[in-house]
């Protein structure tokens, strides 16, 4: 931070900075659907990473008996996903404009989060999975959400302050600090549904997605 401070020069020129009123532009982004809309987007795919990070200890570890060395290295593929995403959606940009890559993305993430309820649900009430096959079907349904879900924030917080170039620094601080409440609700509500057993985390993915 000291040589932030004083290394780090600033690069918008006083010359051109204009003022912008900090309640002018908040309520004008209370009003903006888009900007709640984009808003809910983020913080529902944030809130399931979150969630993944509050209750995937219990769930694989204590409900699966994945060792925490293993757990440990299952962020690796989580990282692999999130860069597999990411390259993916820069790929579709060719093609397809950041509006319909979201879309795809939030495709993936619901069906995805489909698939892993169908999967809890069916070890629960049908037929039970041994525990391995419950780790490798758990792994694998969230790298394709983490992949959908980095198709699907990218793209939304590129087209979230389209309209809102003239008050950017504020407005992007306003809009974060909006979808960062909305993450620490989702992930509230991931620690008080945490039951113990392997349903609520798949079913809570799945709630956020739709």
């Amino acid at each position: 931070m000291v040589l932030v401070l004083m290394r780090l020069p600033e690069t918008h020129k006083k010359s051109d900075q204009k003022s912008v009123s900090l309640m002018t532009t908040a309520k004008s982004l209370m009003r903006d659907k888009y900007v709640i809309g984009y808003g809910l987007i983020v913080a529902a795919c944030n809130g399931i990473q979150f969630s993944y990070f509050a209750e995937g200890p219990f769930y694989l570890m204590e409900g699966l008996g994945l060792s925490p060395s293993r757990y440990g290295f299952s962020f690796f593929l989580i990282a692999i996903a999130t860069v597999l995403g990411g390259m993916f959606s820069r790929k579709l940009h060719s093609r397809y404009s950041s509006k319909e890559i979201m879309q795809y993305g939030i495709g993936i993430l619901i069906l995805s989060s489909l698939a892993f309820s169908f999967i809890a649900l069916s070890h629960a009430y049908l037929f039970s999975v041994p525990k391995f096959v419950m780790i490798i079907l758990a792994l694998i349904s969230y790298m394709i959400i983490v992949f959908g879900i980095c198709m699907t924030t990218s793209n939304a917080l590129a087209l979230a302050l389209v309209n809102y170039k003239h008050a950017i620094g504020t407005a992007s601080s306003l809009f974060g600090f909006f979808y960062y409440c909305l993450i620490s609700l989702f992930t509230f509500g991931m620690g008080a549904l945490h039951n113990g057993t392997l349903l609520v985390m798949p079913l809570y993915f799945l709630f956020l997605s739709f």
